[in-house]
């Protein structure tokens, strides 16, 4: 293992574990290796592993942490004393033999640990919480955790079974209300809505009752809160002047003009529309006032009435005025209507879905953190359950904390606040550490808000100088990642931006690359505009143009594979050596228009992609072919499905050759004709769909897939040899559903088909997979990535619009905020208008934090391009001023003089290169490549069948009960209750002193035989006692017989097991009784039935296996009249196990 790189000061001071630390770390700086040192530091120090708890935003992250400290841990215990004394110099520990000994006993110390050292995402920690306090955070013990695919669906579930309520009880505002938000969003935005609404819930249901939505909404607004919207809005109908109105309209129709006299008469006719019909016919008076979008009409007098009455000028701005005031009013009736619509769903959703979650015992991810939080701030318990914790924790460590939301942020808080208030549970020193970026913070669709990132930084600080302890705020802003020349880039770029254009209250400190002198280079493409069209070209060449994106996508294309030909390769000069598919990783802004195209194009090229960073589970072809095998199976006459599987990699079948098997065919399906034809292709295709159709008639899903795809069909083989490596993450996605599905539903291939279909959940690679191949995915996908090689594909996007369409606010200043829908750009009013306009101004300022991130993952090259709307009209599409690309342009045109050159993909391109210093070597490019591997036979040979024991042979299942029994009068029911309490008292009697076995066996019946009265329990326990204390029974129940004795034995090939009701085994002789309960009683030996002879002769044989050297007898006891028939040896040995298998086979 490589010894560890020794800390810079900022780090050091950043690591140091006795001070608490609020850490700023920019991109590339080391954070991860800082989080790791001040851990090792900790146990170094005499911490306790199972104390310190470390908290990151996602699991990959905390598994990486982990990993590096255990492997770090597990090197220490045998690294010779040069080499520990290296790690422990570079993380600023104190060498020595004493220190060594330390370290070498902490791998030890670490795995023993109650708990163990507790690194995990926040939501795994607030998950263990609940978990350990289910009772006092009012959740069932023993919940269970949703994830996001079953949270949907169950939400999904929720809105259906919520509609076939409403239709079924007449509630007819819940249904128009739902088909209200359908017709706006469709049926997914539905679902999304209900997201959200179910993310609030508790503060929706405060509100108070559903009702009363629409009043506060208007209240809020500044609106009557009483009368319908019609009403509202014809009463304020009656502050337009209409005489006024009507003497303009008088002097337009003077005028004489085609469009003057239109407004008139438009006028004039709704000032003759009753007051109600005036309302609802507004927008005809607005037409004369204002323009088509909503502006007031620049000359809304012409020249010739207005030259003959001046006063129309005053009078129109009047009119104009008062129509703007009740346009406004509508406006903002519309918006209370359309938000109270929405919270009326939502509460009644948000209320279905607690109780299916209440009545299932589950929580969602949103349940654990609120939850987390409500139990930990919640008096009384709250401070219980903080004493509780308070002796568990002593260090806590924060990693990417300006991701962190307020929720979270108050569990951060709650498990810290007596960390400095001298009120702990134990008098030792205890300490925060806190890493994060504001420059970096991108997840507010998570709900995280930097701001508050930064407020926390501020309140922490106070309180932990309040409590007289260290505190540090320390920056860290040398890069580990970048080359000088791409942080240059960076930094032109931040400056030219200004820092409160990211949100940020103070200057971004310059970077400092610890790459110092190594050679880079940043690069623009020119944006892509619209292809010119060549006016000599045929009409061939024309029948297809691509849209500026997807042609971008080919571009894009087109210069990697330039760069991986051996050729014209692209020279790594940091690196000395070429680039190779691995190296480069291509960055967009959202997943959609752009990917698919790339990875097309990339494949045209013969390019390896690794695909993009995440799908749905059921768009890539492997998982298509897959399901269109079970369809198949489930439904072989299906001729669509037999057709697209035929010509899948599974069967690899060209067109023609479908084609010249469903040509004339007739009414008859593919599935006949492929059975009846003679082409040697189709009997091999029919055979193998044979062999899928007969493995679907008695395999569970997981095991169906996994046959066909590793069996001797060779499903997996053969679809990677069509579709490669990169299928391997899509078929084991597969597999991993099906197992999923089969733990929560009765395995069935139909069931499963329908489950996923529904369902459909998204496939996330794994980024740093060890994958030679060009990797493509979104910024979001990339935070805390790198590569040298990075290209921001779609730079020229401008910033994003409004997609949420709410704003969170509080209707009532009282309860907590609430999701208000608005509808849109006119429903952007009054309060509304300044909360959207906020939200805009975040979104803006974290567009422009994304940028930070994207240029941040380059190492060596970054490159920079894009593709420009299509252009209306003659002018083409401009670059948007709010662009990356523009940005980066203006900033790289100011500060540095580029290099523009010739290029044979994109025309020109325009370069910044800098650094001359020797490169660093990384290697020969073998590093993360597949390896080329041929396997033996053996791992594709079918493990031949296992010899299988003998299955064991109940006696009581040796053939059929072939008894025929009539339909049970009330008699026989009566008899077989008597029947079932004769054995038992048979089974309990016999172990109590004769003396006491009358009132033993009464005081049982009693209680037991509760539907018989007292003589007939009296008799049924004297008919015991007879049995059991008869002479002839003495020794079958007396002391040394044994009551449901087990008995075990192989008798030629049958394995024999069971339990006999009585048996007696003495020196000589060993004696078997089973009781029966049936109401028939036989006359005698010769009338017993064959199936109970069949069991007798099975115990015999068994017993006489096991003491060959003794008699056996056998008898039955009937308990429904106590009668008891010896069974015969010779009646035994006729029905013996081995003779029953002759006479069955």
């Amino acid at each position: 293992m490589s010894r560890l790189n020794p800390l810079r000061e900022s780090q050091a001071a950043a690591a140091d574990p006795a001070v608490n630390a609020w850490t700023s770390a920019s991109a590339g700086t080391g954070k991860t290796q800082v989080l790791t040192a001040r851990v090792l530091r900790l146990l170094l120090d005499g911490a306790a592993p199972e104390r310190i708890v470390a908290l990151t935003f996602t699991k990959a992250a905390a598994a990486e942490m982990q990993a590096r400290i255990f492997e770090r841990l597990a090197d220490w215990v045998l690294a010779d004393d040069v080499a520990l004394d290296h790690d422990l110099i570079a993380i600023r520990a104190a060498p020595g033999p004493e220190a060594r000994a330390r370290a070498r006993q902490l791998f030890a110390r670490t795995l023993d640990a109650r708990g163990g050292l507790r690194i995990s995402t926040l939501h795994g920690f607030a998950q263990s919480l609940l978990a350990s306090f289910p009772v006092e955070a009012g959740i069932a013990p023993g919940f269970t955790a949703l994830d996001d695919r079953s949270a949907l669906a169950l939400r999904t579930r929720v809105l259906a079974e919520e509609i076939e309520s409403a239709t079924a009880t007449g509630d007819q505002g819940f249904l128009d209300d739902i088909g209200a938000l359908s017709i706006a969003g469709g049926e997914q935005r539905l679902t999304q809505v209900a997201g959200v609404m179910i993310a609030h819930a508790d503060a929706i249901a405060a509100l108070g009752a559903p009702a009363g939505f629409e009043a506060k909404l208007r209240r809020w607004l500044g609106l009557p809160v009483d009368g319908s919207a019609e009403a509202v809005l014809t009463a304020a109908l009656g502050g337009i002047d209409l005489t006024g109105l009507r003497r303009l309209a008088v002097a337009l129709a003077g005028d004489g003009g085609k469009v003057a006299t239109r407004r008139a008469d438009d006028m004039l006719c709704w000032i003759g529309f009753v007051p109600e019909v005036r309302a609802v016919q507004l927008d005809l008076l607005i037409g004369t006032l204002f323009t088509k979008g909503g502006e007031p009409l620049a000359k809304p007098v012409p020249a010739g009435p207005l030259k003959r009455d001046p006063s129309l000028a005053p009078l129109s701005e009047v009119l104009i005025a008062q129509v703007a005031n009740v346009v406004e009013l509508r406006a903002r009736l519309a918006t209370a209507a359309h938000a109270a619509r929405y919270l009326r769903v939502g509460q009644r959703l948000a209320a279905a879905y607690a109780a299916h979650k209440r009545r299932g015992g589950f929580i969602d991810y949103d349940d654990m953190i609120a939850r987390a939080a409500a139990l930990l701030d919640a008096p009384g318990m709250g401070n219980w359950v903080r004493f509780k914790l308070d002796q568990r924790i002593d260090h806590l460590l924060v990693d990417e904390a300006q991701d962190t939301n307020e929720a979270q942020w108050d569990i951060i808080k709650a498990l810290t606040d007596e960390f400095f208030d001298g009120q702990g549970a134990r008098d030792i020193v205890r300490t925060l550490f806190v890493v994060g970026d504001f420059k970096q913070a991108i997840m507010s669709f998570q709900g995280s808000d930097p701001r508050v990132f930064r407020d926390r930084a501020l309140d922490f600080e106070q309180r932990i100088r309040d409590a007289d302890q260290a505190w540090r705020a320390e920056p860290l802003s040398e890069s580990f990642r970048s080359v000088p020349t791409v942080l240059e880039v960076v930094d032109a770029t931040l400056d030219e931006l200004g820092h409160t254009t990211l949100g940020m209250r103070e200057p971004v400190p310059p970077h400092r690359a610890a790459r110092e002198g190594l050679p880079g280079s940043v690069t623009l493409w020119p944006a892509l505009g619209d292809a010119e069209v060549d006016d000599t070209a045929t009409e061939t060449e024309m029948v297809w143009i691509a849209e500026n994106h997807v042609r971008m996508a080919q571009q894009v294309a087109a210069q990697i594979a330039v760069w991986l030909d051996p050729a014209t390769p692209l020279y790594l000069p940091a690196r000395d050596r070429n680039v190779r598919p691995q190296d480069i990783l291509v960055l967009v802004r959202k997943r959609g228009e752009f990917m698919a195209p790339l990875v097309s194009a990339l494949h045209d090229k013969g390019v390896a992609v690794a695909g993009v960073d995440r799908l749905r589970l059921t768009t890539p072809l492997a998982v298509q072919d897959l399901l269109a095998l079970v369809r198949f199976v489930l439904q072989p006459r299906d001729d669509l499905t037999c057709a697209s599987l035929l010509t899948s990699p599974l069967l690899g079948w060209s067109q023609d050759q479908l084609f010249a098997l469903a040509h004339g065919r007739g009414h008859a399906s593919l599935w006949t004709r492929l059975r009846q034809s003679a082409e040697p292709h189709a009997k091999a295709a029919y055979e193998w769909l044979g062999a899928a159709l007969r493995l679907a008639d008695f395999c569970a899903p997981y095991e169906f897939l996994e046959t066909i795809l590793s069996g001797p069909l060779g499903g997996r083989k053969r679809l990677l040899a069509r579709l490669g490596d990169e299928a391997r993450d899509t078929i084991g996605a597969v597999l991993a559903q099906a197992l999923a599905f089969e733990q929560q539903n009765a395995p069935s291939l139909q069931g499963f088909l329908a489950w996923i279909e529904r369902d459909d959940s998204d496939l996330k690679r794994d980024p740093e997979a060890a994958l030679d191949a060009v990797r493509i995915m979104t910024v979001h996908g990339a935070k805390g990535l790198q590569a040298p090689v990075v290209i921001l594909a779609d730079a020229t996007r401008d910033v994003p619009g409004d997609r949420d369409g709410f704003v969170a606010l509080n209707p009532d200043d009282v309860t907590a905020k609430v999701p208000v829908y608005y509808g849109g750009k006119a429903g952007r009013i009054g309060p509304i208008a300044e909360r959207a306009d906020e939200a805009d101004e975040a979104g803006l300022q974290e567009h422009w934090r994304l940028m930070y991130v994207a240029m941040t993952r380059a190492e060596d090259m970054l490159f920079i391009g894009g593709a420009l709307p299509s252009a209306r009209g003659d002018k083409p599409a401009p670059v948007p001023d709010a662009s990356w690309y523009a940005l980066i342009e203006r900033a790289m045109d100011k500060n540095f003089p580029l290099e523009e050159v010739p290029d044979s993909v994109w025309g020109s391109r325009r370069t910044h290169r800098g650094g001359a210093g020797a490169p660093v070597r990384d290697g020969d490019g073998a590093g993360g490549r597949a390896v080329d591997m041929t396997l033996p036979a053996w791992a594709t040979t079918p493990a031949p069948a296992e010899a299988r024991p003998a299955r064991p042979l109940s006696p009581s299942k040796l053939a059929e009960d072939d008894i025929v029994m009539p339909p049970p009068s009330p008699g026989m029911i009566a008899a077989a209750e008597r029947g079932k309490l004769l054995h038992a008292l048979f089974e309990r009697l016999p172990g109590v002193a004769p003396d006491q076995r009358r009132a033993a066996a009464l005081a049982w019946v009693a209680v037991n035989g509760a539907g018989l009265d007292a003589p007939a329990q009296a008799a049924l326990v004297d008919s015991a006692l007879a049995v059991i204390e008869a002479p002839a029974h003495a020794a079958i129940f007396g002391p040394d017989a044994l009551a449901e004795a087990p008995i075990a034995a192989v008798v030629g090939e049958i394995v024999i097991a069971g339990k006999v009701d009585r048996l007696l085994v003495t020196d000589d002789f060993i004696q078997i009784v089973d009781f029966k309960t049936g109401s028939r009683v036989p006359r005698n030996a010769a009338a017993v039935e064959r199936y109970h002879l069949r069991q007798m002769a099975a115990y015999a044989a068994a017993l006489a296996k096991i003491f060959p050297d003794r008699h056996i007898t056998a008898a039955l006891l009937f308990t429904h009249d106590a009668t008891l028939i010896e069974l015969p040896a010779a009646l035994l040995a006729a029905h013996a196990p081995g003779v029953i298998a002759d006479v069955t086979a």
